[in-house]
């Protein structure tokens, strides 16, 4: 029996089995692939494959999709029902008659000049408070929105008589300009009007495209 004899030999090699009765040393560097090579051999083979599936629980079968998560709902979304009116159309909500009666397109609002690539869509709109009760209106009742899902406020600066903000008695009303600063060449434009003070109120949609 031969005699085990402690090794001190460098860490980068390694004693293999005994052949030819002696000890033939192998260094890590051409070890390593050869064992790399064997393993991916037995992970490529089905029945291993299916073997360790097994055991650690796992269904071989294809996976079924993961389900995407459901996107949060837009909050602007709220703002739009199912019917569209269009200019000169009288639309009711939250006690408050709206009709918008002129659209026009300008590169200044007021004195405020519009910035490149944008164009002012001055918007004639016509209030009345057709409820029982006084009622009030502002600038954050209004949007506008084009097709592509841009969403515009309005500007702080609008051709005189500007409509901003009051309050209406019943059977009041209320006259004035409101003014969106637009892409341009914007397409299906239209101009939404939610009376925020009527809390519940159902949002209306006017188209201001031609």
């Amino acid at each position: 029996m031969p005699h085990f004899a402690p090794l001190r030999r460098p860490l980068g090699e390694v004693a293999m089995f005994q052949r030819h009765q002696g000890w033939r040393l192998v260094s890590l560097a051409t070890l390593l692939p050869r064992l790399a090579g064997a393993l991916t051999g037995c992970l490529c083979c089905p029945r291993f494959a299916q073997r360790w599936g097994a055991i650690a629980g796992l269904s071989m079968a294809t996976a079924a999709p993961t389900s995407r998560p459901t996107p949060a709902p837009n909050p602007m979304h709220e703002w739009f029902g199912a019917d569209v009116a269009v200019v000169g159309q009288r639309c009711i909500t939250g006690g408050m008659a709206l009709v918008v009666e002129h659209v026009r397109k300008e590169n200044k609002s007021g004195d405020v000049p519009a910035r490149a690539g944008f164009v002012y869509w001055i918007v004639e709109v016509r209030l009345e408070n057709v409820g029982a009760t006084q009622a009030t209106f502002t600038l954050l009742d209004f949007r506008a929105q084009d097709s592509a899902g841009f969403t515009y406020m309005p500007a702080i600066e609008a051709p005189p008589p500007a409509l901003t903000a009051g309050t209406l008695v019943p059977g009041g009303k209320a006259h004035g300009y409101l003014s969106f600063l637009v892409r341009a060449g914007a397409e299906g434009v239209a101009l939404v009007y939610r009376p925020l003070a009527a809390g519940s109120a159902e949002p209306v949609r006017v188209s201001l495209s031609s």
